[in-house]
């Protein structure tokens, strides 16, 4: 990526999951502290193969665009944090992934309890401290997040917000999936497992009478069929971009004539049983 400067950088790379970010001159004759036309920026997860330059070295010419800011040199990056927490490679069938950020719905205790209920059943944890995707709402980050944990082959991944508690975390994830019709793997055709609010709408949304789905707290499988269907749900995001619950309702869009009536307080597969939605699940 070539242009702007370190926030610009920070942004790419956060969006992509990895942990850092550097920007360099892209210009191999730079006079001391001068602005190149453009800003080279590169991402990881590692840095530092080729050792350490002084600080000074790093601070040779400024960021494109005439920012005050320095951006490394000719051959020389400054180094950033991106904010992603990256997890080890998969080690579980299952996993758990939260995002955390100013701006966003996050406790402490929220926090502590999702690290205690992942060592305790055995599951991977995937928390991030900060937004993926800086040019959208903050909730729409857990889509991108859940892209790429699709990718690792998980059985299924639970996806928790950061202002929700685990009131029972004797009651493994596996448990929870039994419950709502997966056991030991075989779950039909099911990709989604998820909420929906039996109390209807709120007024003030303007919608026709009926359920609000609630992606709070909800199931995903992983794997190609699961990666599918969050790509259809990300392309649904712009269609509804105004809307008070931005990704909720991209999820309700794309559920066409088929979504929740009002008076439903029953278990429903929509979509040929691809997207499963409860009342008031126990996960939820």
């Amino acid at each position: 990526l070539e242009g702007g400067g370190r926030e610009a950088c920070v942004a790419h790379c956060r969006a992509r999951g990895l942990r850092f970010a550097s920007v360099q001159a892209s210009e191999r004759h730079l006079s001391p502290r001068a602005t190149p036309a453009t800003t080279r920026c590169f991402c990881g997860d590692t840095f530092g193969r080729h050792g350490a330059l002084p600080a000074e070295d790093c601070r040779a010419s400024r960021c494109a665009g005439g920012a005050a800011e320095f951006c490394g040199g000719w051959r020389a990056a400054t180094v950033l944090r991106t904010g992603v927490d990256k997890a080890a490679p998969k080690r579980a069938a299952h996993a758990i992934a939260a995002l955390c950020s100013p701006g966003y719905s996050c406790y402490e205790l929220h926090v502590h309890s999702l690290r205690a209920y992942a060592a305790r059943h055995a599951l991977d944890l995937h928390l991030h401290d900060g937004p993926l995707e800086p040019d959208f709402p903050v909730p729409f980050s857990k889509l991108t997040v859940l892209q790429r944990l699709a990718r690792l082959a998980y059985r299924w991944i639970w996806w928790i917000d950061c202002d929700t508690l685990l009131l029972d975390p004797s009651v493994g994830m596996a448990q929870l999936l039994a419950a709502h019709g997966v056991r030991d793997g075989a779950s039909g055709n099911a990709l989604l497992l998820g909420a929906y609010e039996p109390w209807g709408w709120i007024k003030e949304h303007g919608e026709p009478p009926g359920h609000p789905i609630n992606t709070g707290s909800f199931f995903l499988r992983g794997g190609a069929a699961g990666e599918a269907l969050l790509n259809e749900w990300v392309e649904a995001c712009p269609a509804v971009r105004g809307h008070a619950l931005w990704e909720q309702q991209a999820l309700w869009h794309i559920l066409g004539s088929e979504r929740v009536g009002g008076g439903e307080r029953r278990a429903l597969a929509l979509r040929n049983g691809t997207i499963r939605l409860f009342a008031n699940p126990a996960f939820n």
